[in-house]
Protein backbone atom coordinates (compact mmCIF):
# COMPACT_ATOMS: atom_id res chain seq x y z
CA UNK A 1 0.00 0.00 0.00
CA UNK A 2 1.26 3.46 -1.06
CA UNK A 3 1.96 5.79 2.48
CA UNK A 4 -0.36 8.24 1.06
CA UNK A 5 -2.64 5.83 1.00
CA UNK A 6 -2.02 4.64 4.61
CA UNK A 7 -2.42 8.38 5.73
CA UNK A 8 -5.22 8.75 4.26
CA UNK A 9 -6.84 5.45 5.48
CA UNK A 10 -4.72 6.39 9.46
CA UNK A 11 -7.15 10.26 8.98
CA UNK A 12 -10.48 8.88 8.34
CA UNK A 13 -10.03 6.60 11.30
CA UNK A 14 -8.68 8.81 13.56
CA UNK A 15 -11.76 11.20 13.18
CA UNK A 16 -9.62 13.43 10.19
CA UNK A 17 -6.20 15.94 11.25
CA UNK A 18 -6.09 19.54 10.16
CA UNK A 19 -1.81 19.36 9.09
CA UNK A 20 -0.31 20.37 5.70
CA UNK A 21 2.47 17.64 5.98
CA UNK A 22 1.40 14.05 5.86
CA UNK A 23 1.22 12.30 8.95
CA UNK A 24 1.34 8.77 9.86
CA UNK A 25 0.16 7.07 12.96
CA UNK A 26 3.87 7.13 14.16
CA UNK A 27 3.99 11.14 14.45
CA UNK A 28 1.12 10.81 16.97
CA UNK A 29 2.08 10.72 20.61
CA UNK A 30 0.83 7.71 21.95
CA UNK A 31 -1.79 9.04 24.09
CA UNK A 32 -3.28 10.52 21.34
CA UNK A 33 -3.68 7.12 19.47
CA UNK A 34 -5.40 5.36 22.53
CA UNK A 35 -7.56 8.46 22.43
CA UNK A 36 -8.61 7.88 19.09
CA UNK A 37 -8.70 4.28 19.13
CA UNK A 38 -10.98 4.25 22.08
CA UNK A 39 -13.47 6.26 19.88
CA UNK A 40 -13.10 3.92 17.41
CA UNK A 41 -13.17 0.79 19.68
CA UNK A 42 -17.29 0.20 18.56
CA UNK A 43 -16.88 0.93 15.17
CA UNK A 44 -15.77 -1.51 11.97
CA UNK A 45 -12.90 0.05 11.21
CA UNK A 46 -10.22 -2.11 9.30
CA UNK A 47 -7.26 -0.56 10.31
CA UNK A 48 -8.10 -0.92 14.36
CA UNK A 49 -6.28 -4.16 14.80
CA UNK A 50 -3.54 -2.75 12.46
CA UNK A 51 -2.61 0.27 14.63
CA UNK A 52 -3.25 -1.08 17.65
CA UNK A 53 -0.73 -3.84 17.16
CA UNK A 54 2.05 -1.07 15.51
CA UNK A 55 1.05 1.19 18.74
CA UNK A 56 1.74 -1.56 21.00
CA UNK A 57 5.35 -2.48 19.25
CA UNK A 58 5.87 1.03 19.69
CA UNK A 59 4.81 1.46 23.51
CA UNK A 60 7.13 -1.91 23.72
CA UNK A 61 10.42 -0.48 22.40
CA UNK A 62 9.73 2.70 24.72
CA UNK A 63 8.99 1.04 27.32
CA UNK A 64 5.92 3.12 28.13
CA UNK A 65 4.28 0.28 30.34
CA UNK A 66 1.21 2.25 31.03
CA UNK A 67 0.30 2.90 27.17
CA UNK A 68 1.01 -0.79 26.79
CA UNK A 69 -1.30 -1.86 29.38
CA UNK A 70 -3.95 0.65 27.79
CA UNK A 71 -3.42 -0.52 23.86
CA UNK A 72 -3.86 -4.39 25.49
CA UNK A 73 -6.85 -3.36 26.77
CA UNK A 74 -8.30 -2.22 23.74
CA UNK A 75 -7.54 -4.81 21.68
CA UNK A 76 -9.13 -7.27 24.18
CA UNK A 77 -12.19 -5.23 24.26
CA UNK A 78 -12.11 -5.03 20.55
CA UNK A 79 -11.53 -8.64 20.03
CA UNK A 80 -14.35 -9.50 22.46
CA UNK A 81 -16.50 -7.40 20.05
CA UNK A 82 -15.55 -9.35 17.20
CA UNK A 83 -15.68 -13.03 18.20
CA UNK A 84 -16.72 -13.94 14.93
CA UNK A 85 -13.10 -13.37 13.45
CA UNK A 86 -11.40 -14.22 16.90
CA UNK A 87 -10.89 -17.24 19.02
CA UNK A 88 -12.12 -15.62 23.46
CA UNK A 89 -8.92 -17.19 24.07
CA UNK A 90 -7.37 -13.68 22.21
CA UNK A 91 -9.54 -11.54 24.18
CA UNK A 92 -8.27 -13.52 27.03
CA UNK A 93 -4.80 -13.22 26.53
CA UNK A 94 -4.79 -9.08 25.94
CA UNK A 95 -6.69 -8.47 28.91
CA UNK A 96 -4.24 -10.75 31.28
CA UNK A 97 -1.07 -8.70 29.35
CA UNK A 98 -3.21 -5.10 30.43
CA UNK A 99 -3.56 -6.51 33.96
CA UNK A 100 0.38 -7.42 34.41
CA UNK A 101 1.29 -4.29 32.53
CA UNK A 102 -0.69 -2.48 35.33
CA UNK A 103 0.65 -4.20 38.05
CA UNK A 104 4.34 -3.11 36.79
CA UNK A 105 3.12 0.80 36.73
CA UNK A 106 1.34 0.61 40.63
CA UNK A 107 -2.16 1.08 39.61
CA UNK A 108 -4.27 -1.12 41.44
CA UNK A 109 -7.44 0.24 40.30
CA UNK A 110 -6.93 -0.70 36.53
CA UNK A 111 -5.78 -4.21 37.46
CA UNK A 112 -8.75 -4.65 39.55
CA UNK A 113 -10.76 -3.69 36.67
CA UNK A 114 -8.44 -5.73 34.24
CA UNK A 115 -10.03 -8.44 36.34
CA UNK A 116 -13.44 -7.95 36.27
CA UNK A 117 -13.38 -7.57 32.49
CA UNK A 118 -11.13 -10.96 32.63
CA UNK A 119 -14.40 -12.40 34.40
CA UNK A 120 -16.59 -11.52 31.55
CA UNK A 121 -14.40 -13.20 28.98
CA UNK A 122 -14.47 -16.48 31.07
CA UNK A 123 -18.01 -16.51 31.75
CA UNK A 124 -18.26 -15.93 28.30
CA UNK A 125 -15.93 -19.04 27.99
CA UNK A 126 -17.94 -21.16 30.31
CA UNK A 127 -14.72 -21.00 32.43
CA UNK A 128 -16.60 -20.69 35.97
CA UNK A 129 -14.16 -21.62 38.38
CA UNK A 130 -11.30 -18.93 36.62
CA UNK A 131 -13.62 -16.43 36.51
CA UNK A 132 -14.95 -16.39 39.94
CA UNK A 133 -11.13 -16.23 41.13
CA UNK A 134 -10.69 -13.28 38.80
CA UNK A 135 -14.10 -11.93 40.14
CA UNK A 136 -13.10 -12.41 43.74
CA UNK A 137 -9.36 -10.92 43.10
CA UNK A 138 -10.96 -7.75 41.78
CA UNK A 139 -13.41 -7.86 45.08
CA UNK A 140 -10.56 -7.72 47.01
CA UNK A 141 -8.66 -5.03 45.39
CA UNK A 142 -12.09 -2.85 45.45
CA UNK A 143 -12.69 -3.14 49.05
CA UNK A 144 -9.19 -2.33 49.87
CA UNK A 145 -9.21 0.94 47.53
CA UNK A 146 -12.79 1.54 49.49
CA UNK A 147 -14.18 1.98 45.64
CA UNK A 148 -18.03 1.09 45.72
CA UNK A 149 -18.35 1.93 42.08
CA UNK A 150 -15.93 -0.65 41.23
CA UNK A 151 -17.18 -3.23 44.03
CA UNK A 152 -21.04 -2.89 42.26
CA UNK A 153 -19.31 -3.91 38.91
CA UNK A 154 -17.28 -7.12 40.43
CA UNK A 155 -20.68 -7.78 42.59
CA UNK A 156 -22.67 -7.88 38.92
CA UNK A 157 -20.29 -10.15 37.65
CA UNK A 158 -20.84 -12.82 40.71
CA UNK A 159 -24.66 -12.21 39.97
CA UNK A 160 -23.48 -13.78 36.10
CA UNK A 161 -21.83 -16.07 37.72
CA UNK A 162 -24.04 -17.48 40.04
CA UNK A 163 -26.83 -17.92 37.41
CA UNK A 164 -25.32 -20.06 35.62
CA UNK A 165 -24.36 -21.69 38.80
CA UNK A 166 -28.13 -21.85 39.11
CA UNK A 167 -27.48 -20.70 42.91
CA UNK A 168 -30.94 -18.21 42.75
CA UNK A 169 -30.04 -17.01 46.15
CA UNK A 170 -26.43 -16.29 45.79
CA UNK A 171 -27.97 -14.10 42.65
CA UNK A 172 -29.94 -11.98 45.06
CA UNK A 173 -27.97 -11.66 47.27
CA UNK A 174 -25.17 -10.01 45.38
CA UNK A 175 -27.93 -7.59 42.84
CA UNK A 176 -29.02 -6.29 46.50
CA UNK A 177 -25.50 -5.67 47.13
CA UNK A 178 -24.91 -3.67 43.49
CA UNK A 179 -27.93 -2.62 41.73
CA UNK A 180 -28.78 0.82 43.91
CA UNK A 181 -25.24 1.84 43.23
CA UNK A 182 -25.51 0.82 39.53
CA UNK A 183 -28.57 2.80 38.96
CA UNK A 184 -27.07 5.75 40.70
CA UNK A 185 -23.96 5.47 38.79
CA UNK A 186 -25.98 5.28 35.49
CA UNK A 187 -24.17 2.17 34.50
CA UNK A 188 -27.46 1.00 33.10
CA UNK A 189 -26.18 -1.79 30.89
CA UNK A 190 -24.40 -3.74 34.17
CA UNK A 191 -27.91 -3.14 35.52
CA UNK A 192 -29.95 -4.55 32.61
CA UNK A 193 -27.98 -7.78 33.15
CA UNK A 194 -28.22 -7.91 37.06
CA UNK A 195 -32.03 -7.09 36.88
CA UNK A 196 -32.22 -9.84 33.99
CA UNK A 197 -30.49 -12.61 36.26
CA UNK A 198 -32.72 -11.26 39.37
CA UNK A 199 -35.45 -11.99 37.42
CA UNK A 200 -34.70 -15.23 36.43
CA UNK A 201 -33.54 -16.17 39.99
CA UNK A 202 -36.92 -15.15 41.25
CA UNK A 203 -38.33 -17.11 38.41
CA UNK A 204 -36.58 -20.11 39.62
CA UNK A 205 -37.63 -19.70 42.94
CA UNK A 206 -41.33 -19.39 41.67
CA UNK A 207 -41.36 -15.96 43.09
CA UNK A 208 -43.50 -14.56 40.11
CA UNK A 209 -44.18 -11.24 41.51
CA UNK A 210 -40.62 -10.36 42.23
CA UNK A 211 -39.62 -11.51 39.04
CA UNK A 212 -42.28 -9.90 37.17
CA UNK A 213 -40.86 -6.71 39.21
CA UNK A 214 -37.82 -7.50 38.14
CA UNK A 215 -38.05 -7.82 34.90
CA UNK A 216 -40.57 -4.64 34.29
CA UNK A 217 -37.54 -3.05 35.52
CA UNK A 218 -34.78 -3.91 33.52
CA UNK A 219 -37.26 -3.05 30.33
CA UNK A 220 -36.98 0.52 31.90
CA UNK A 221 -32.93 0.51 32.49
CA UNK A 222 -32.88 -0.95 29.04
CA UNK A 223 -34.57 2.07 27.33
CA UNK A 224 -32.52 4.34 29.57
CA UNK A 225 -29.15 2.72 28.08
CA UNK A 226 -30.49 3.28 24.84
CA UNK A 227 -31.67 6.84 24.63
CA UNK A 228 -29.54 8.19 27.55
Amino acid sequence: MKPTTTCLIVALLLGGFSFTQPKTVQDLPLDSIITQLNSNLFSDAGDFYEIAWESLYRASTEKDNRSAAELHSLLSDWMYLHLDRFPIDSSIYHRNKQIAYHQSVGDTLAVGDGYVRLAADLLNDNQLEEAQKSILTAVEIFEKQNDPNLLAQAYSKLTELHLLLEEPEQVIKYADLCLSTLIADEDYINAVNVLLGLSEAYKSLNNLAEASAALDQCIDMANKAQFD
